[in-house]
């Protein structure tokens, strides 16, 4: 049973999610904002679709505060309207009020006055990314008015548009937030690099410290009397002292060297520098190093939180992976086993079929009663029907799981065979003339179950139907080439037709062309998933009352 709410009396905070609804009316720059042209326009689409004086969006919090980006008539703030509202987002759902006036819900709340003049409402929810209910798009009328489901979808499809609007609205102010912390970051990094990259110092051919600038002494948080005469290794990290000798060795021999470092604070902290170095001669003293470095510490835990990222998000997507082929193996093998199961049962429920037709045809035989034959003729006719279904059961599943074997096949032959085996169909008052217009004989390598089942089910539907009041019902069976010479084969009747409304899903399983068919309606299904499985194409021509034509076209098949 529906719950509504009281026209004067909000709803509970729980119902309403108001702590949450808030927080996200908030994050939305265009509440109590000046109106957006795109919200107006959407409400002046809604209003002409549904054919409406007046459409507008609703953002709701606790306190009832409300946009008001509107087309058509003014109405007021009241509480008449945003009651409405409240019901809508109650709802979760479009929410429609034919007649305000003798509505019973609002008969409580609502009464006729000057100034509630509505009559006709229809809302739709507006539903953040969160599944937080932020509002409502209407659609108001000052007359009773009921919208149709066309005008419904496209209010709902509005309302989504509203919506992704208001959530493109917050990510745009998200961005820009982030946009501006970003900078105001990057501003602090750059700061933080150019008052820090002049960390400078000289330092002989066996390491020994000749001299440093304030900046690494404060870095470092040395005196410039602790450093000077130290090897250059004291403020080295442990991993970079085992690499020593092998900077030294190479700043002694390259004029220009560059690399990075780790250093260790005098408090043990340890930082990375990007360092270069310059080997420096001058006459009547020992050549000498001069290295100057910055500190890329935020840089490199930056690039390893990153680097931790990558491969974490790798192992999620291999892991993801491994689920979503597990679950398609998973469903491969129901799949399968469904077609066991399709194919078993068909094949088992076709033996006591068969034995309880026979017992029909035997009660026929015997039993002279008119009343008691004609309630056997019913239950064979239906077992007959039942065992037909059955078959297309299972050539629907030998289609489906066999792989098409290629075989040498004399259409002509295989046709009269078919329509042989269809004579049981006929009526011997009116037999429907099965033509072939071709004398000599015309071979195919192809599928040959495929082949037999798309022939049967085409001359099948002929038979069954042809028109009663024509005297010489028949189906002209032709052989062509297309353009990109492959074999085309023509089947037309002059049967009752396809109805143009039926013939867009002919193709479908358990399409029935025909209202009076009493078909399994798995006959041209049948036949478009056997020619999909020769590779070819199959199309439907059919005008109701003069009958049907149906071209198979075979590929690499040639006219032969």
């Amino acid at each position: 049973m529906e719950t509504f709410y009281p026209l004067l009396e909000k709803p509970t905070s729980q119902a309403f999610h108001q702590k949450a609804r808030k927080t996200a009316i908030e994050s939305y720059p265009v509440f109590d904002t000046h109106e957006e042209q795109q919200l107006n326009d959407i409400t002046k689409l809604a209003a002409l679709i549904c054919n409406t004086p007046v459409a507008l969006i609703n953002l709701l919090d606790e306190q009832g505060k409300w946009l008001k980006p509107k087309y058509g008539l003014r109405i007021p703030q009241t509480e008449k309207c945003l009651a409405f509202c409240r019901q809508t987002i109650s709802r979760k759902s479009i929410f429609e009020v034919k007649d305000a006036w003798i509505d019973e819900r609002f008969t409580n709340g609502f009464q006729r006055s000057t100034h509630s003049n509505i009559r006709f409402y229809c809302g739709v929810p507006l539903m953040t990314s969160e599944n937080s209910m932020i509002g409502s798009l209407c659609v108001v009328d000052f007359k009773p008015k009921e919208l149709t489901i066309q005008q419904k979808l496209a209010l709902e499809t509005l309302a989504k548009n509203a919506a992704t609007f208001f959530e493109l609205q917050r990510q745009k102010m998200q961005l820009e937030i982030e946009k501006k912390h970003a900078l105001s970051s990057e501003k602090k990094y750059r700061d933080l690099v150019e008052n820090n990259q002049s960390f400078i110092c000289t330092h002989d051919l066996q390491g020994h410290i000749l001299s440093v600038n304030p900046a690494i002494c404060k870095a470092l948080k040395y005196t410039e009397e602790e450093l000077i005469g130290e090897n250059i290794s004291c403020i080295l990290a442990p991993r970079a002292i085992a690499c020593f000798s092998d900077y030294m060795h190479k700043v002694s021999q390259n004029e220009i060297f560059s690399g990075v470092v780790n250093v260790l604070t005098k408090d043990g902290v340890e930082y990375f520098w990007e360092y270069h170095t310059i080997r420096f001669e001058e006459d009547g003293y020992e050549p000498y190093i001069i290295g100057s470095a910055m500190d890329i510490t935020e840089k490199h835990q930056a690039k390893k939180f990153l680097l931790k990222s990558k491969l974490e998000l790798e192992d999620r997507v291999k892991e993801r992976t491994t689920q979503l082929e597990q679950s398609n193996q998973n469903l491969l093998e129901i799949n399968q086993e469904l077609d066991t199961f399709i194919y078993r049962a068909s094949h088992d429920l076709r033996g006591p079929l068969a034995s309880f037709l026979g017992i029909c045809q035997v009660a026929l035989m015997e039993f002279t009663d008119d009343k008691v034959r004609h309630y056997f003729k019913l239950i064979a006719d239906k077992a007959v029907q039942t065992n037909q279904v059955l078959t297309n059961l299972m050539e629907v599943n030998h289609i489906k799981i066999n792989y098409p074997e290629k075989v040498s096949i004399n259409l002509n032959q295989l046709l009269k065979e078919t329509a042989t085996e269809l004579s049981f169909l006929q009526d011997q008052s009116k037999e429907v003339d099965i033509r072939l217009e071709c004398e000599q004989d015309i071979h195919v390598n192809a599928d040959h179950f495929s082949i037999k089942v798309i022939c049967k089910h085409i001359l099948e539907n002929a038979i069954r139907y042809k028109k009663n009041n024509i005297s010489n019902p028949y189906v002209n069976i032709w052989f062509a080439e297309s353009e990109q010479k492959d074999l085309v084969i023509v089947f037309e009747d002059n049967g009752t037709g396809i109805p143009q409304h039926f013939q867009q899903k002919a193709f479908a399983m358990f399409s029935r062309c025909d209202e009076r068919s009493k078909g399994s309606g798995l006959g041209l299904y049948l036949v478009k998933k056997a020619a999909d499985k020769l590779g070819g194409t199959i199309q439907l021509y059919s005008t109701l009352g003069e009958g049907t034509r149906i071209e198979l076209v075979l590929p690499n098949q040639q006219k032969s």
